[in-house]
């Protein structure tokens, strides 16, 4: 993957400095249930955004956050990372 060139700030135009530079998404989401949370988009998540959600549907068929928790994949990352921290 190569780098993206950063953009000089003599570039941006003052309105792209009135937009936030990553959407906090996920504030929509506070006052929701669990259920409601894990039915949403993964970029309901901090950090992530509508080009992740369709990244992970392309590639593993996930839309949602309870799909993106329960993938096998990400699961056994998950363990792996738990039991590192048990090592010892």
């Amino acid at each position: 993957m190569r780098p993206r060139p950063k953009a000089s700030a003599a570039k941006r135009s003052s309105e792209d400095e009135k937009k936030p530079r990553f959407p906090n998404r996920s504030l929509a989401y506070e006052d929701k249930s669990v259920t409601e949370i894990l039915d949403a988009p993964p970029s309901a998540l901090a950090g992530l955004t509508e080009k992740h959600d369709a990244l992970l549907k392309d590639v593993f068929k996930i839309t949602t956050i309870r799909q993106l928790g329960s993938n096998k994949y990400f699961a056994l990352a998950g363990v792996l990372v738990a039991l590192e921290a048990k090592e010892g």
